[in-house]
């Protein structure tokens, strides 16, 4: 029979949308459940009362006198990118940076030698026009178009039509934008289709280097990804990314503690849905924010461990924390869940 972790990561890698409630209070304190994205139970047994929430985000809420925490469930965005500028290498770096995959595309081999990318990004040789025969496009969660000319990139858009609206963005000046829509509505394309492409692409930053372009770009991408528009400080919630599901599925002999932050009041250095998998010799995988508040977490994930405690739930204040005194922080505090799990 497959266990949570087994479902999560064989969901995962059929790209399958799900969530994971967590009931946090209540005769069933502790239990698992997992829908996919129509709200059909895939794993545990489903929660009389729970109706679909209208935005799948990192939350707590209540049903049925039972506090409960949803967490989306998703793999790590993969990105491609379309040409191999300098430009290009730039957003490729941008991108690994906060955890995406990265692949780049290009029709020119002397353009995609190994020294100009990060060895973690995937390098596709490849004329612009067999994109769509050779590349699972549908894989990716955003498109950056950066060629080197405006044909190129028409080219690429008419490639990567059918997977709108997927983030599909494109680089050039406004006019060289407007005349490139000019051509695709003469080739039949809509202006719902062309509403859907950000072009020109990037946040207004006032970027003017390779390395400020690449930042607007991937500003932006989060942005939409976030259903913001841009102007937010802070990320309301951080969906179960899979290099956690798959360090639980490589330490399947060990018990492990994994904890999460449920809610978050006033500065923290996380937000709602992070985690850290802790083991039993204190050591961890991932971050929680550092400092005072992640060793007290750790600390007692270790004493969860060593007492066999199935299910832990915590309350951090960071207002006394070093951090926060030497005016590094405003302070705050932090709901955190710690379960152990024996895959």
């Amino acid at each position: 029979m497959l266990n949570l972790i087994d479902v999560v990561q064989e969901r995962m890698t059929n790209d399958e949308q799900s969530l994971i409630v967590t009931i946090l209070s209540g005769e069933r304190q502790g239990d698992k459940v997992m829908y996919d994205g129509s709200g059909d139970v895939v794993y545990g047994t489903g929660i009389e009362g729970f109706t679909m929430p209208t935005k799948l985000e990192t939350q707590l809420f209540t049903v049925e006198d039972m506090e409960c925490f949803l967490q989306p469930v998703e793999k790590d965005p993969e990105i491609l990118i379309l040409g191999a500028g300098h430009v290009s290498r730039c957003v490729a770096d941008q991108f690994l940076f906060i955890g995406c995959g990265v692949t780049v595309v290009d029709d020119r081999p002397e353009y995609l030698e190994p020294h100009y990318f990060d060895e973690r990004v995937h390098l596709i040789h490849l004329p612009f026009e067999e994109l769509q025969s050779k590349v699972s496009l549908s894989a990716y969660t955003g498109i950056i178009v950066v060629t080197r000319a405006h044909e190129f990139d028409s080219l690429c858009l008419h490639q990567v039509r059918h997977v709108l609206p997927t983030y599909v963005g494109v680089m050039g000046s406004h006019k060289r934008i407007y005349h490139a829509f000019e051509v695709l509505k003469a080739e039949g394309w809509t202006e719902e289709e062309l509403a859907m492409v950000y072009a020109p692409i990037g946040l207004d930053l006032g970027a003017q280097t390779p390395e400020e372009i690449a930042l607007s770009i991937v500003a932006e991408y989060l942005a939409v990804q976030r259903h913001k528009q841009g102007s937010f400080y802070r990320i309301r919630g951080t969906p179960m990314k899979y290099e956690f599901v798959e360090y639980l599925q490589q330490h399947k002999q060990e018990t492990l503690a994994v904890t999460t932050i449920l809610q978050t009041h006033g500065s923290t250095p996380r937000k709602a849905g992070t985690t850290m998998i802790v083991h039993a010799d204190g050591s961890i995988f991932g971050t929680i924010g550092g400092g005072r508040a992640e060793n007290e977490i750790r600390l007692s994930a270790v004493d969860a461990l060593q007492k066999q405690e199935r299910f832990r739930r915590i309350y951090v204040d960071l207002n006394d924390d070093v951090a926060v005194k030497e005016g590094m922080v405003c302070g705050g505090n932090m709901d955190v869940l710690i379960e152990t799990y024996s895959v």
